[in-house]
């Protein structure tokens, strides 16, 4: 009997347990997450503008787990032995293993500043969407400050002013970018679109600054400015979990682990979505959930080859596109290598988040609620 390990329930890991569960027996799979269900993130944005419910993006993962015969471990991963045959628990739980998949994303990087990590809001999971929408709901500020420029920051940023006009209040939401402009490396054409539809929500943006404190809901940027009663969203970067430092592989400076073109990191261990970094021209490739679900699915595969002494087979990216929604109705994006922007990128977006998300109900409360929202 063959034992599998994946850590992390996120797109790449359900998508490799999901390839994994067709070979039946002679192979045991096991999924390890902190978290006790699947979280859908692409829509945490819309959990503060649309008031998505969060039983909507949340589904169990025993339930998971258990339509795809995988045993399921509530727990942390704190160490991989240096030949990744072992796993080692928080709770002091070591289990070995023939194949470990390392697939546990990223989370928000404050860059070592433990006093912001204290004293501002992120957009993990659904726990920190639905602790922001608590305090935007019992909060009254006169500056809400988004820290970052990027695809995340700019969701956030429009979801509050989407937030702020349904509740009638007015108030200043800046973005604070600290590169020269926003959207990283994306086209100038999708960077004006973008900041045109930020200026029309009546969003501001300053560039080449950043959040340098935030404290008793008094904000300082790096020019010295000050915003007084304030919330700060921290979007401003990356990284992936501290434990992945430990393990004795190459690294970018986010802690994405370097793979071959089979997304291994040695034979027997292999690593899929955002905390892989496979060469694509100077980089990384980009992290996507359309990325995280067929690497999952190729290394499941090429666990399933090496079992059957088969050779790997590399990983063919193929790359639909990316949208960047805005919660004015508003999008723009690549769409097989067309560029697109209005309402049809938005239909698009929210098209495939109903078709991702886990569970047939959720689907259909999804989209009900969803288009009920977009006839109101």
């Amino acid at each position: 009997m063959k034992r599998v390990v994946i850590v992390g329930g996120g797109f790449a890991g359900l998508a490799a347990a999901g390839i994994l569960s067709r070979r039946g027996k002679n192979l045991e799979t096991a999924l390890v997450d902190r978290r006790q269900c699947f979280n859908f993130l692409p829509l945490l944005p819309d959990v503060l503008g649309r008031g998505i419910p969060a039983g909507l993006m949340a589904y169990p993962f025993k339930d998971i787990c258990s339509g795809l015969k995988a045993r399921f471990i509530q727990d942390i991963a704190q160490a991989v032995s240096p030949d990744g045959r072992s796993l080692h628990l928080g709770s002091g739980l070591n289990i070995d293993c023939d194949y470990l998949l390392l697939a546990c994303g990223t989370e928000t990087d404050f860059h070592g500043n433990v006093s912001l990590s204290e004293s501002t809001y992120k957009l993990d999971n659904v726990s920190d969407a639905l602790k922001l929408r608590q305090a935007l709901e019992i909060g009254c500020y006169d500056n809400y400050l988004v820290a970052g420029g990027g695809y995340t920051g700019i969701e956030i940023a429009s979801n509050l002013s989407l937030f702020l006009r349904e509740k009638r209040r007015r108030s200043r939401i800046i973005i604070v970018e600290k590169s020269p402009s926003i959207l990283g490396p994306l086209p100038e054409w999708m960077k004006v679109y973008v900041k045109d539809d930020l200026a029309a929500c009546g969003i501001e943006v300053k560039t080449g600054l950043s959040v340098t404190e935030t404290r008793a809901g008094r904000s300082v940027l790096s020019d010295g400015s000050v915003f007084g009663k304030s919330i700060v969203v921290w979007a401003a970067g990356v990284k992936t979990p501290d434990f992945i430092d430990r393990i004795p592989a190459r690294r970018t400076p986010q802690g994405r682990l370097k793979v071959d073109e089979c997304l291994r990191i040695s034979r027997t261990c292999f690593a899929a979505g955002d905390n892989a970094c496979l060469s694509a021209g100077q980089g990384c490739l980009r992290m996507s959930v359309q990325f995280a679900i067929t690497q999952g699915e190729s290394c499941a595969r090429n666990i399933l080859n090496d079992m059957d002494s088969l050779p790997p087979r590399e990983y063919r990216t193929f790359d639909p596109g990316y949208i960047i929604p805005m919660a004015n109705d508003r999008a723009c994006g690549i769409i097989f290598g067309l560029p697109v922007r209005g309402i049809l990128p938005v239909f698009m977006h929210y098209l495939l988040c109903v078709w991702r998300n886990r569970g047939m109900k959720n689907r259909i409360r999804l989209a009900l609620l969803l288009l009920k929202k977009a006839v109101r």
